[in-house]
Formats: structure tokens, sequence, C-alpha cells
């Protein structure tokens, strides 16, 4: 079920006449069903020194535009993969440890 809030973060940066970078962030949010990580993906990224911590589902691809961070339950993850199934989209996330509010 579809019912938990997902915001999808895209980071942007610019740089000013002086030379000073700055970030922007947009978020936007929709809806998600909340997965657990499958256990072959877990030992497979493991192996390449990542953690998958969450998987998310959407129920439309289109609702992603290759966002870089995705935030669930307060929680900023960022994006290790995704895999398209006819029109849901599986996202699959790591690295929790970032409080959303910073």
């Amino acid at each position: 079920m579809y019912d938990t809030p997902l915001i999808l973060r895209r980071q942007t940066w610019s740089k000013d006449a002086a030379g000073n970078i700055s970030d922007t962030d947009r978020d936007r949010t929709i809806l998600c069903e909340v997965k657990s990580v499958r256990q072959s993906e877990f030992y497979q990224s493991m192996a390449n020194g990542l953690k998958p911590e969450l998987m998310v589902e959407i129920a439309d691809y289109r609702d992603y535009n290759n966002e870089q961070l995705a935030v669930v339950g307060g929680v900023v993850y960022r994006v290790l993969r995704t895999y398209k199934k006819k029109t849901v989209l599986e996202i699959v996330l790591y690295g929790g440890v970032i409080d959303a509010d910073t």
C-alpha cells in the first residue's frame, strides 16, 4: 500500500560571479511503500563497500526524475539503484545517517 511519504530531493550546485559555490535542494513529495532490501542485494552491495538499508516502491516510474537523495521518516538516504517493473519503480536506498533537518 502506497501510504508512506517519500521526499525526493534533487541537489544542484551553481557558481556566482565571485566564484562562490552554493547548493540548492529541490524537494517534492510522493507516496511510496517501504520494503526490505533483498538478502542477495544486501550481500552483493556489501561486497562493493555499500550498505543498502531500505527499499521503497513507487506506483509510477514517471514520478522519479533521477533524484540523488530521498527522505523517508525524517532520514536522508542516497539512491543506490532503481529497478523498473512495468509501471512500478523500486528504489534501493543506503546511508541513512543524515538528519533531514540539517
